[in-house]
């Protein structure tokens, strides 16, 4: 089965970027150290370029259905989400894009 790739686009409440982004960071890490199957879990700050808004954008792969599910189904991400409501960190619920790739440039070495 191919690896599961998913984007998560979270805009966060006015003057939480912060906090936020260490949240997701330390749920990063987390899942290093907790989730095999957990492949990749990129956390990125991002600036709309037309409004200046920033974004915070979690790029993650999961080896399979079942490493996916263990992520999302796991005490640390309960509370993780719980934080987020609890604190009003941001302005809804994230927008969550499934991807498979189109083609492109997956590794390069320039």
């Amino acid at each position: 089965m191919a690896p599961i790739h998913m984007t998560a686009v979270i805009a966060p409440a006015e003057g939480k970027i912060d906090r936020l982004e260490e949240l997701l960071v330390a749920h990063a890490e987390y899942a290093r150290a907790n989730e095999p199957g957990t492949l990749h879990y990129d956390v990125q700050r991002g600036v709309n370029r037309e409004t200046g808004a920033e974004t915070l954008i979690v790029w993650e792969r999961y080896a399979d259905k079942a490493a996916e599910a263990a992520h999302f189904n796991n005490d640390a991400f309960s509370k993780l989400i719980q934080t987020l409501g609890a604190e009003a960190l941001t302005t809804g619920a994230p927008s969550v894009y499934v991807t498979s790739s189109a083609g492109g440039i997956a590794n390069y070495n320039s």
